[in-house]
């Protein structure tokens, strides 16, 4: 699964089940206008649910900061 966040940067993020019993995580964004960030980790499904879990409350503190 794909989720595009940005389309005219070509931001995303990515999960992929790796046939094993994990999934690849991918996110991709861009640092400027000349190179992007690539991130990818191999997690189990524990691990990928303590993951996004963990984005979400960031995401929350954050938001309540400003």
């Amino acid at each position: 699964m794909k989720v595009f966040i940005d389309r005219e940067n070509s931001d995303y993020v990515e999960i992929k089940n790796d046939g094993a019993g994990s999934v690849d995580l991918s996110i991709r964004t861009k640092k400027d206008s000349n190179s992007s960030i690539i991130i990818t980790a191999k997690l189990n499904d524990e691990v990928l649910d303590k993951l996004i879990t963990n984005l979400i409350i960031l995401k929350s503190r954050a938001i309540n900061e400003k």
